[in-house]
C-alpha cells in the first residue's frame, strides 16, 4: 500500500473540517475585507496603492481567522470583532513591510506603484491612522 493512499482521506477530512469552518464566519470575514479596504482610503495616492496591492495578495487572513473563529465560538455578538479583525491583519502587513525596511529586503519592500517606479515602504502611525514613508 502506498503511503499517498493512506495520508489522502485524511487531508481530505481536514480540507472538509476547514471548509466547514469557514463557512460559520465567511459573511464576518467578508465584513472584515471590507473594513480594511474601507481603513486604507486615502488622498495619498500611494496609500491606495499599497492598499490595493494587500487586498489583491489574497493572503491567508489567518489571524482575523482566527478571530473571527474565537469570537463565533464565544458567542460574541456586539460587532467589534469586525473591526479588531481588520486593524490586526492591517497591523501583521505593516509589521512585516517594516522589518523588511529594517533588514533592507529589497525585493520583499518593493513594491509596484502608478508611475512604474519601485520604491521602499516604510509604515508607521496607528492602525486607524496609518503613515507611509518612501525611500
Amino acid at each position: 500500500m502506498d503511503l499517498s493512499e493512506n495520508v489522502r482521506p485524511v487531508l481530505e477530512q481536514k480540507t472538509i473540517a476547514i471548509e466547514n469552518a469557514l463557512k460559520l464566519i465567511r459573511d464576518d470575514l467578508e465584513k472584515v475585507n471590507l473594513e480594511f479596504r474601507k481603513n486604507l482610503r486615502s488622498d495619498v495616492p500611494i496609500i491606495s496603492d499599497i492598499g490595493k496591492y494587500l487586498l489583491e495578495s489574497e493572503g491567508k487572513r489567518f489571524r482575523p481567522i482566527l478571530l473571527l473563529l474565537s469570537a463565533k465560538l464565544c458567542g460574541y455578538q456586539d460587532g467589534q470583532h469586525i473591526p479588531l479583525a481588520s486593524h490586526i491583519e492591517f497591523i501583521h502587513n505593516a509589521t512585516l513591510f517594516h522589518d523588511d525596511v529594517v533588514d533592507q529586503a529589497a525585493e520583499a519592500t518593493c513594491l509596484p506603484i502608478p508611475n512604474g517606479e519601485m520604491k521602499r515602504v516604510c509604515f508607521s502611525g496607528t492602525s486607524s491612522s496609518p503613515r507611509v514613508f518612501l525611500s
